[in-house]
């Protein structure tokens, strides 16, 4: 069965918007980790056509894909990003395609705030003061 798009409605309930942006954040994540995969790929193959790959650390592994971990019914596999430094819960019937491969558990073991902590940071946005 093709999955279809979340588009918000006018006069949706609070759940079905909030499914509405679980759906697109599990979109974009999925978009994010086949592309980077594709750039990785693509960089690998540079650095063999030029010669330079025996000098790197280069792994024989795409460095985002997905897994199966259960954390309640219905929601037993990850999409893991950039090695395990970013990871989503993903519930059963979100299709994820033919494109991001299944992958061995690799969670480095951060929490929420870290990630999104993290991911502020790499995109030059202003941390919060989380001491006061």
């Amino acid at each position: 069965m093709a999955m279809v798009p979340f588009v918000w409605k006018e006069g949706m309930s609070s759940e079905v918007e909030a499914d509405g942006a679980y759906w697109e954040r599990n979109m974009l994540a999925l978009h994010m980790g086949v592309y980077a995969n594709q750039s990785y790929q693509a960089y690998v193959d540079l650095l063999k056509a030029e010669g330079r790959d025996e000098k790197l650390d280069i792994k024989d592994y795409p460095p985002c894909g997905w897994y199966y971990h259960t954390i309640g019914e219905g929601w037993s596999r990850v999409i893991s990003l950039f090695d395990g430094r970013m990871c989503f819960h993903i519930p059963d019937d979100f299709d994820l395609g033919n494109k991001l491969p299944q992958i061995e558990p690799n969670w480095n073991g951060h929490g929420t705030e870290d990630k999104w902590l993290r991911v502020m940071k790499k995109c030059g946005c202003e941390l919060p003061d989380l001491e006061k």
